[in-house]
Parts: structure tokens; sequence; C-alpha cells
């Protein structure tokens, strides 16, 4: 007998699937854009009014030490929060380390979480955007902060992984 679609998908979560989501996650969010723009744009122009109308201080430095100090805090801060925050979720969230299980019908997507016995329900329809890497899919479902992820590695053969590639082309999102 071969695996389907409808067959459940039962996994467990690795770290490598949770960090590449959340990362995915990270690297697509349009906010992330936003505000690399505007620190951008702050320490731009920080470094014009540093040249052109200076700041007295008490202790004389070089007019680009401020920009760049606060460009550089700026980039710290998402570079932890791109590469050191997925991994910490990982290791401390244990809602990361119980089994969950995907099963798929022609008109929902369940998701189960067998610790806490929930079972999420969600329309083929209602799925906003995917974003895919070759570890994982994350399936957003309205806003950016609902999101289901599932791992590759579940799937039991190619072609259940395309039947569910199918499905998802059918529905309607944005990727």
């Amino acid at each position: 007998m071969s695996a389907s679609i409808s067959d459940p998908l039962t996994f467990y979560y690795s770290e490598a699937d949770v960090v590449a989501a959340q990362r995915s996650r990270f690297k697509s969010a349009p906010q992330v854009k936003i505000i690399f723009g505007f620190g951008f744009l702050v320490a731009v122009l920080l470094l014009i009014f540093e040249y052109t109308v200076g700041i007295p201080r008490a202790v004389q430095v070089e007019p680009w030490l401020a920009p760049a100090g606060i460009a550089g805090t700026f980039l710290g801060v998402l570079l932890l929060v791109y590469f050191v925050a997925p991994v910490i979720d990982f290791r401390f969230n244990p809602a990361w380390k119980n089994e969950f299980q995907f099963q798929f019908d022609p008109e929902f997507i369940y998701y189960t979480h067998s610790t806490a016995g929930t079972i999420f329900r969600v329309r083929w329809e209602h799925i906003s955007r995917i974003v895919e890497n070759k570890r994982v899919y994350v399936l957003f479902v309205g806003s950016p902060l609902t999101f289901l992820i599932l791992p590759k590695s579940a799937f039991p053969s190619v072609s259940v992984e395309s039947e569910f590639r199918t499905r998802l082309a059918s529905s309607k999102h944005e990727t």
C-alpha cells in the first residue's frame, strides 16, 4: 500500500527545521526590510548632521563615529535576532520537542500537537502566504504571526509532497 496525502504525517521537529523556518520567516518579513531601511536612513542622516552642523561634545571624537556606532548596534541586533534567537527558541521552548501531525483533506489542513491534544484546522484558502526553503514549508494563516511549519522530511515520499504542492498551488495565496 502506498502513502497518500490523506494519510497523517507524524513527525518531531529537528533544530535544523525550526531554525530554517524561523530564519525564512525573518528574511521574508516586510517589516524587517522597513526596519533595516529606517536604520540605514537614520545613520545616513546622523552622518550628514555630524558633518554639516556638528554636535558639541566634551570629548572630541571623529564625526563618523556616532553614526557608525548606531548603525553597528542596529545591525548587531538584527544579526542576533537572525542567528541566535531561532536556536534559543528551539532549545528552550519545550513545545518544539513534542510529536506533531499534519493531515490533509480536500477542504482542510489539520495540525495536531500531541502533548496538548489540540487540533488546529485551517482551510486551504486561508493560507495567506507560503515561504519555502530546502528544509521546510512555512504556511502563514492570515497574520505573519500565525504560521505552521511543515518539514519536508515529514513527507513519506516524493509523490505525497508533490500532491501537497499541487494542493497548495490550487489554493490562493502569495509566495
